[in-house]
Protein backbone atom coordinates (compact mmCIF):
# COMPACT_ATOMS: atom_id res chain seq x y z
CA UNK A 1 0.00 0.00 0.00
CA UNK A 2 2.81 2.60 1.04
CA UNK A 3 4.31 2.43 -3.33
CA UNK A 4 0.42 3.20 -4.31
CA UNK A 5 0.49 6.23 -2.04
CA UNK A 6 3.79 7.37 -3.42
CA UNK A 7 2.63 6.95 -7.22
CA UNK A 8 -0.53 8.93 -5.96
CA UNK A 9 1.52 12.11 -4.18
CA UNK A 10 4.19 12.34 -7.12
CA UNK A 11 1.76 12.18 -9.51
CA UNK A 12 -0.54 14.85 -7.81
CA UNK A 13 3.08 17.04 -7.13
CA UNK A 14 4.42 15.94 -11.23
CA UNK A 15 0.57 17.34 -12.00
CA UNK A 16 1.07 21.08 -10.70
CA UNK A 17 4.04 21.86 -12.99
CA UNK A 18 2.26 21.78 -16.57
CA UNK A 19 -0.69 24.45 -14.89
CA UNK A 20 2.36 26.77 -14.29
CA UNK A 21 3.43 26.49 -17.63
CA UNK A 22 0.36 26.72 -19.35
CA UNK A 23 -1.11 29.61 -17.17
CA UNK A 24 -2.86 31.85 -19.46
CA UNK A 25 -3.34 29.30 -22.52
CA UNK A 26 -5.95 28.22 -24.32
CA UNK A 27 -6.01 24.77 -22.13
CA UNK A 28 -4.99 26.66 -18.98
CA UNK A 29 -8.58 25.65 -16.54
CA UNK A 30 -8.15 21.80 -18.16
CA UNK A 31 -4.60 22.06 -16.51
CA UNK A 32 -5.88 23.24 -13.34
CA UNK A 33 -9.01 20.89 -12.94
CA UNK A 34 -6.69 18.21 -13.87
CA UNK A 35 -4.36 19.36 -10.95
CA UNK A 36 -6.75 19.82 -8.66
CA UNK A 37 -8.94 16.91 -9.08
CA UNK A 38 -7.36 13.99 -7.37
CA UNK A 39 -5.76 16.14 -4.43
CA UNK A 40 -9.85 17.24 -3.58
CA UNK A 41 -10.68 13.40 -4.25
CA UNK A 42 -8.02 12.27 -2.06
CA UNK A 43 -9.33 14.67 0.50
CA UNK A 44 -13.10 14.31 0.46
CA UNK A 45 -12.88 10.22 0.64
CA UNK A 46 -10.08 9.60 2.98
CA UNK A 47 -10.95 13.08 5.67
CA UNK A 48 -14.14 13.62 4.55
CA UNK A 49 -16.14 10.30 4.19
CA UNK A 50 -17.44 10.85 0.62
CA UNK A 51 -18.10 8.16 -1.94
CA UNK A 52 -14.51 7.64 -4.11
CA UNK A 53 -15.25 9.21 -7.36
CA UNK A 54 -17.53 12.21 -6.73
CA UNK A 55 -15.01 15.10 -7.47
CA UNK A 56 -13.44 13.09 -10.09
CA UNK A 57 -16.83 12.84 -12.06
CA UNK A 58 -17.57 16.45 -10.70
CA UNK A 59 -13.91 17.19 -12.29
CA UNK A 60 -15.00 15.16 -15.57
CA UNK A 61 -17.45 17.82 -16.36
CA UNK A 62 -15.81 20.45 -15.05
CA UNK A 63 -12.99 19.48 -17.95
CA UNK A 64 -15.13 19.49 -20.82
CA UNK A 65 -16.85 23.17 -19.85
CA UNK A 66 -12.84 24.24 -20.00
CA UNK A 67 -12.34 23.17 -23.23
CA UNK A 68 -13.85 25.73 -26.38
CA UNK A 69 -16.59 27.08 -24.56
CA UNK A 70 -17.13 30.75 -23.40
CA UNK A 71 -19.89 32.39 -21.54
CA UNK A 72 -21.48 33.87 -24.88
CA UNK A 73 -21.74 30.16 -26.14
CA UNK A 74 -23.20 29.08 -22.65
CA UNK A 75 -25.43 32.29 -22.35
CA UNK A 76 -26.55 31.58 -26.19
CA UNK A 77 -27.67 27.51 -25.92
CA UNK A 78 -28.66 27.68 -22.37
CA UNK A 79 -31.38 25.36 -22.41
CA UNK A 80 -29.00 22.72 -23.67
CA UNK A 81 -26.50 23.54 -20.57
CA UNK A 82 -29.17 23.33 -18.41
CA UNK A 83 -30.08 19.58 -19.11
CA UNK A 84 -26.71 18.62 -19.47
CA UNK A 85 -26.13 20.16 -15.96
CA UNK A 86 -29.52 18.44 -14.71
CA UNK A 87 -28.82 15.05 -16.09
CA UNK A 88 -25.21 15.21 -14.61
CA UNK A 89 -26.49 16.11 -10.90
CA UNK A 90 -29.24 13.57 -11.40
CA UNK A 91 -26.83 10.28 -12.93
CA UNK A 92 -24.35 11.91 -9.67
CA UNK A 93 -26.80 10.92 -7.83
CA UNK A 94 -28.65 7.91 -8.98
CA UNK A 95 -25.25 5.85 -10.43
CA UNK A 96 -24.07 3.12 -8.24
CA UNK A 97 -20.68 3.46 -10.34
CA UNK A 98 -19.75 6.74 -11.13
CA UNK A 99 -17.02 5.57 -13.39
CA UNK A 100 -19.52 5.32 -16.12
CA UNK A 101 -19.95 8.81 -15.98
CA UNK A 102 -16.83 9.96 -15.81
CA UNK A 103 -16.08 7.67 -18.92
CA UNK A 104 -18.70 9.71 -20.70
CA UNK A 105 -17.39 12.76 -20.26
CA UNK A 106 -14.00 11.94 -20.67
CA UNK A 107 -15.49 10.39 -23.83
CA UNK A 108 -16.88 13.81 -25.04
CA UNK A 109 -13.21 15.40 -24.12
CA UNK A 110 -11.63 12.78 -26.26
CA UNK A 111 -14.32 14.26 -29.06
CA UNK A 112 -13.17 17.83 -28.36
CA UNK A 113 -9.11 17.42 -28.11
CA UNK A 114 -9.84 15.14 -31.62
CA UNK A 115 -11.48 17.37 -33.53
CA UNK A 116 -9.27 20.25 -32.89
CA UNK A 117 -6.40 17.63 -33.23
CA UNK A 118 -7.97 17.33 -37.26
CA UNK A 119 -9.23 20.79 -37.74
CA UNK A 120 -6.05 22.32 -36.75
CA UNK A 121 -3.51 20.23 -38.63
CA UNK A 122 -5.64 20.51 -41.92
CA UNK A 123 -5.81 24.32 -41.37
CA UNK A 124 -2.05 25.16 -40.52
CA UNK A 125 -1.17 21.95 -42.78
CA UNK A 126 1.16 21.27 -39.20
CA UNK A 127 0.57 18.18 -36.61
CA UNK A 128 0.77 19.69 -33.33
CA UNK A 129 2.39 17.14 -31.05
CA UNK A 130 0.06 19.29 -28.10
CA UNK A 131 -2.91 18.69 -29.35
CA UNK A 132 -1.94 14.67 -30.53
CA UNK A 133 -0.76 14.06 -27.13
CA UNK A 134 -3.70 15.90 -25.51
CA UNK A 135 -6.11 13.25 -27.56
CA UNK A 136 -3.68 9.84 -26.52
CA UNK A 137 -3.99 11.20 -23.12
CA UNK A 138 -7.98 11.66 -22.94
CA UNK A 139 -7.82 7.91 -24.56
CA UNK A 140 -5.09 6.39 -22.42
CA UNK A 141 -7.59 7.75 -19.20
CA UNK A 142 -10.92 6.16 -20.97
CA UNK A 143 -8.74 3.05 -21.46
CA UNK A 144 -8.07 3.24 -17.51
CA UNK A 145 -11.65 3.97 -16.65
CA UNK A 146 -13.18 1.02 -18.76
CA UNK A 147 -10.60 -1.27 -17.11
CA UNK A 148 -11.36 -0.19 -13.44
CA UNK A 149 -15.12 -1.17 -14.41
CA UNK A 150 -14.14 -4.91 -15.65
CA UNK A 151 -12.50 -5.20 -12.28
CA UNK A 152 -9.59 -7.51 -13.73
CA UNK A 153 -5.94 -8.14 -12.79
CA UNK A 154 -5.12 -6.56 -15.94
CA UNK A 155 -6.89 -3.61 -14.63
CA UNK A 156 -3.89 -2.98 -11.77
CA UNK A 157 -1.21 -3.70 -14.45
CA UNK A 158 -2.71 -1.46 -17.11
CA UNK A 159 -2.97 1.59 -14.11
CA UNK A 160 0.69 1.04 -13.25
CA UNK A 161 1.50 1.28 -17.22
CA UNK A 162 -0.28 4.25 -17.12
CA UNK A 163 0.14 5.93 -14.68
CA UNK A 164 4.21 5.93 -16.15
CA UNK A 165 2.73 7.69 -19.52
CA UNK A 166 0.72 10.10 -17.36
CA UNK A 167 4.02 11.16 -15.44
CA UNK A 168 5.84 11.72 -19.47
CA UNK A 169 2.50 13.30 -19.88
CA UNK A 170 3.10 15.49 -17.45
CA UNK A 171 6.79 16.61 -18.20
CA UNK A 172 5.85 17.29 -21.71
CA UNK A 173 3.06 19.74 -20.61
CA UNK A 174 5.14 21.41 -18.17
CA UNK A 175 7.98 22.06 -20.92
CA UNK A 176 5.95 22.60 -24.26
CA UNK A 177 3.28 25.16 -25.21
CA UNK A 178 0.54 24.92 -27.61
CA UNK A 179 2.23 26.96 -29.62
CA UNK A 180 5.53 26.07 -29.48
CA UNK A 181 7.20 25.92 -33.11
CA UNK A 182 9.65 22.96 -32.26
CA UNK A 183 6.41 20.54 -31.89
CA UNK A 184 4.92 21.22 -35.02
CA UNK A 185 5.27 18.76 -37.59
CA UNK A 186 4.76 19.88 -41.67
CA UNK A 187 2.02 17.81 -43.26
CA UNK A 188 3.13 18.71 -46.91
CA UNK A 189 6.46 19.92 -48.75
CA UNK A 190 6.36 23.17 -50.37
CA UNK A 191 6.12 22.86 -54.24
Amino acid sequence: MPRINVLIYISIFIWILPVIRQYKGTYSFYFIILALSDPINLVAVKYLGLPPNIFHAIAALGLFYSIGFSIQDINKHWIFHLIILVMFIFLLYSLTNLLLLICFFHGLILYKFSKTLIESSFELEKLNIFHMLLVFYELSIIINIIMLISNTVQSVILYYSTLSFNFLVAIFFTIFKEESESILIRLKTAA
